[in-house]
């Protein structure tokens, strides 16, 4: 199964990141809603509904697309509950990903990789749940991120699994995303900054013609 595949036979999708995966899904789905905390990208993302809407053919059903401009913890989702049949989202990664310096930046409003977890991962996650139908798929691509300062890895993963555990929610499994391997990550096998550890950095020779893929993990509602 790829993510392709489980938006094609979805008709309802939340799309938690406004993107690539955001663009297919508006072709694709009946009705999709986004969420971004950022208003350019709004602005952006309503162009490119109006550019596909002017050049629907008679062939294509129209589309509803939502747009939400919020910290994706702050959303109130009351009226789609049981609405969707796929989630899919990809978080930022605490602070490694940062989109702007504005306050409303999840890196921004909780410091710490704890608080990080608990009052934004979590809780937007333990937001959205209710949203799915029964038997509806939640994907999130996200994963462990290094910590330079302390020579670690910050975890992720594992607290959010077991909160989505927690929650009722039955694992389904994870698959793999191929991405480009980006400068300098010690996860993509890309090490080269003198704070990484000696290992990660001797990895990048073992590695630099090995593909490099991120996490997806899904989780079913029943």
């Amino acid at each position: 199964m790829t993510i392709l595949e489980v938006l094609t036979y979805s008709t309802l999708v939340l799309v938690g990141v406004i993107g690539w995966l955001g663009f297919i899904a508006e072709r694709l789905q009946n009705h999709t809603l986004e969420l971004t905390r950022i208003p350019s990208i709004i602005q952006i993302t309503k162009k490119q509904i109006e550019f596909y809407e002017k050049h629907r053919t008679i062939f294509e059903e129209e589309k509803q697309v939502d747009l939400i401009c919020s910290p994706a913890e702050d959303v109130d989702f009351t009226k789609y509950k049981e609405h969707f049949d796929t989630v899919f989202t990809s978080p930022p990664y605490f602070n490694v990903e940062k989109y702007s310096d504005e306050d409303t930046q999840s890196y921004i409003r909780y410091k710490d990789i704890d608080s990080w977890n608990k009052n934004f991962l979590h809780k937007t996650l333990g937001n959205i749940i209710p949203t799915l139908k029964k038997d509806g798929l939640l994907a999130i691509n996200i994963a462990d991120v290094y910590d330079a300062k302390n020579k670690t890895y910050f975890d992720i993963c594992n607290p959010m699994n077991d909160f989505l555990k927690s929650q009722g929610l039955h694992y389904y499994g994870c698959m793999g995303m191929e991405m480009t391997k980006r400068f300098n990550s010690g996860g993509a096998g890309n090490a080269k900054s003198e704070y990484f550890q000696e290992y990660l950095k001797d990895k990048t020779k073992h590695t630099k013609n090995i593909a490099f893929g991120e996490p997806i993990w899904i989780w079913e509602k029943k």
